[in-house]
């Protein structure tokens, strides 16, 4: 019995000794569906690939990888080669990588893009630094996650295209304060004589030029008219209404004022072209200014008492190179 069993015995270990000489154990990986091919330890790939996973430097938020291998033991011919880093490339191919970054914007709108909060903190604050006295700067961080990772810029790039924005709204708003002083040099003003001393009587052509009633209301005073609020003849005409009334331009053209003036109150004026200009005064607000191109029956201002004025309503003005024409002879018939 013995004797049987030792022959048993070396039988096997002959037995195995054959077949670790012809193959090796490993591991078959299925991926997907995929056939991978073969590894000698799977515990070394689970590790690789949980390390791969767990990374998050730079702007990695965070890879998914939607399944994980498959693993099947089997003897494998020794000559067969396992292949564990193409395996582990594979799975890493088949992941989807989310990338985090800062977003600078400027008024709402992504200027650039950099890697760290603290980056785009030191950015922000520089320029507010430099701009804040001269312009509001509406400079704001985003946190933001995509897929696909954008340009990112360094700290002094960001600055440098950030701040030629930031310069030219500088120079915009020195050039409006500029066109803004120089048509307050030349403020309109009826009784002091330097826009139409004069008025006319007849009925003048307007070349054309269609006019619509600016507020419905009743006429205080008309044209020519003289009182004892005024040191000459009436060079416009009132129509009375609440305040807050919703001014209409009588025609279209172009804002050449709109300012106060201690005799008009709050006024705008609109150029026609042709000569013709239409006047707006003792307004409570204007919602237009120097430049503006008006559509006829654009709300351009509402009705106020501003200036030398001793109640709400409108006065209206109709001036033809300088001399000023009877509202009535257009409107308000």
């Amino acid at each position: 019995m013995c004797k049987l069993l030792s022959i048993l015995l070396f039988s096997f270990i002959i037995v195995i000794s054959v077949l670790f000489i012809k193959y090796k154990p490993a591991y078959i990986v299925t991926f997907a569906g995929e056939n991978l091919g073969y590894v000698n330890n799977k515990n070394e790939i689970n590790n690789a690939i949980k390390d791969y996973v767990n990374n998050t430097e730079g702007c990695i938020a965070y890879i998914d990888i939607e399944e994980t291998p498959e693993y099947e033991f089997k003897f494998i011919d020794n000559t067969v080669q396992t292949n564990e880093e193409e395996v582990l490339l594979k799975v890493k191919d088949s992941s989807v990588i989310t990338y985090r970054m800062f977003a600078i914007k400027l008024n709402g709108e992504t200027k650039d893009y950099v890697e760290s909060l603290e980056e785009a903190e030191t950015v922000v604050a520089s320029m507010k630094e430099q701009y804040e006295d001269e312009i509001e700067v509406d400079l704001t961080i985003e946190e933001t996650y995509a897929e696909e990772l954008p340009e990112l810029v360094e700290i002094e790039t960001a600055k440098a295209e950030i701040g030629e924005v930031l310069d030219s709204k500088v120079q915009e708003k020195k050039e409006a304060e500029a066109a803004a002083k120089k048509a307050a040099s030349t403020k309109y003003t009826t009784s002091r004589g330097v826009n139409a001393t004069r008025i006319s009587t007849s009925k003048v052509s307007l070349d054309g030029l269609s006019l619509i009633e600016p507020i419905s209301g009743t006429i205080s005073s008309k044209f020519a008219s003289r009182s004892s609020v005024r040191s000459s003849a009436h060079k416009g005409l009132d129509i009375a209404a609440p305040k807050g009334t919703k001014i209409k331009a009588a025609a279209s053209g172009t804002v050449t004022h709109s300012q106060t003036d201690s005799l008009l109150g709050k006024f705008v004026i609109i150029s026609h072209g042709n000569g013709i200009v239409t006047c707006y005064a003792h307004c409570s607000a204007l919602y237009v200014k120097v430049g503006d191109t008006v559509n006829q029956g654009d709300v351009i201002a509402a009705v106020g008492s501003t200036g030398n004025s001793t109640g709400n309503h409108l006065h209206l003005e109709i001036r033809k190179d300088g001399v000023a024409l009877n509202p009535q002879y257009y409107l308000y018939n």
